[in-house]
């Protein structure tokens, strides 16, 4: 009777009707403030993340949190064969819309998600693997293979609003997306690394773990140090943006940054496990070109994990920004498990915050 039970939610989640929905509507106000940078992001409710392959939805106006699957008998994992657990690069979101590529009945499929309708709209069907998912503007970009090895790779880049679908080529085989930030796409060759304009094309150089690049500057660190220093590409001068930065997540043109504390506190969560946390709770923010460098804001339970290190898009939404926070919870068995599913979202423009915590277990 369960596994009845069980198949017959299945078949309901993947058989919802399918009927076209809006757009999402591009907002004004993540347009930059200085013309320097732009981020390629739509606004909209929802902040998506991936959490051991298994998809979180933050309602920003209401700052709670939920499965994607709403199958109250999933697991939420593949081994139920949750049609919505995917790796992190087998997902994208846009605005309220969440894009997602599963290998489902012997085929990859290509699927989009409304936040609010929670309605499935498939995109594309394929017998090879569909993978690396970025979006940027209201475009898709997406990596088809073969299967055995993922060769022969098509970079497919889909204009969401048209259906237009178009393929990227930057006359380097086997070069995957790494991300895409400021109109530009960023690949990686093996152990090479260079970036392109949208379409492939103006190649340059790129370093990606001491660089950022942002329209015609280039944010470097040095080696050893906590000081971020910008080169305008037109004129070659270099400026000193900020010092004592650790920890930075460049959105717009905003650097979010955090700065280690001279005494590390420690905290005690609700399971009885010990947190060490280096930063005390303090998120600072920076223009891109040094000017107005300020504490944005201050939460006593935020205990600062990580953010998305790859994706420029990943974890935003309009003006919003998530910041995993760390969290010990107890699980189903009694033990005791980290769980990064706690997000701090803030608002880069008006400093406002939203400290949503989802216990996974609950």
């Amino acid at each position: 009777l369960l596994c009845i039970l069980l198949c017959s939610c299945q078949q309901k989640q993947e058989q919802r009707p399918r009927p076209p929905k809006p757009l999402p509507e591009k907002t004004t106000s993540s347009e930059p403030n200085n013309g320097e940078m732009e981020t390629g992001n739509i606004g909209g409710d929802y902040i998506y993340a991936s959490t051991n392959s298994r998809l979180i939805k933050y309602h920003i106006p209401s700052g709670t949190a939920t499965w994607v699957c709403q199958d109250l008998f999933c697991t939420h994992n593949e081994s139920m064969r949750c049609p919505f657990a995917v790796t992190p690069s087998g997902y994208a979101a846009m605005g309220n819309l969440l894009y997602y590529a599963k290998e489902i009945d012997g085929q990859w499929r290509l699927r989009s998600y409304d936040g609010d309708s929670m309605q499935v709209q498939e995109l594309r069907v394929s017998n090879g693997v569909i993978h690396h998912l970025f979006t940027y503007n209201y475009y898709l970009y997406f990596s088809e293979s073969k299967r055995g090895g993922l060769t022969d790779t098509v970079i497919y880049r889909l204009d969401t609003q048209s259906g237009a679908l178009d393929v990227i080529d930057c006359d380097y085989p086997y070069a995957a997306i790494y991300k895409i930030e400021a109109g530009r796409i960023v690949w990686e060759k093996g152990d090479e690394y260079f970036s392109t304009d949208l379409s492939g094309e103006d190649e340059r150089e790129y370093t990606p773990i001491l660089q950022r690049e942002w329209g015609q500057y280039v944010y470097r660190w040095e080696r050893g140090s906590t000081n971020l220093y910008r080169k305008d590409l037109s004129t070659n001068q270099e400026i000193i943006v900020a010092q004592n930065i650790e920890r930075s997540y460049f959105y717009g043109d905003k650097i979010l940054y955090f700065k280690r504390t001279e005494t590390p506190r420690t905290v005690s969560t609700e399971a009885g496990k010990e947190i060490i946390d280096e930063w005390g709770g303090n998120v600072y923010v920076v223009n891109s070109d040094g000017t107005d460098n300020h504490l944005l804001c201050h939460v006593e339970d935020f205990y600062y994990a990580g953010t998305s290190s790859r994706r420029n898009n990943e974890y935003v939404c309009g003006d919003w920004v998530g910041l995993i926070s760390q969290n010990y919870y107890a699980d189903e068995y009694g033990g005791i498990q980290l769980w990064l599913a706690d997000m701090l979202i803030v608002n880069v423009v008006t400093g406002e915050y939203k400290l949503i915590k989802y216990n996974p277990y609950e």
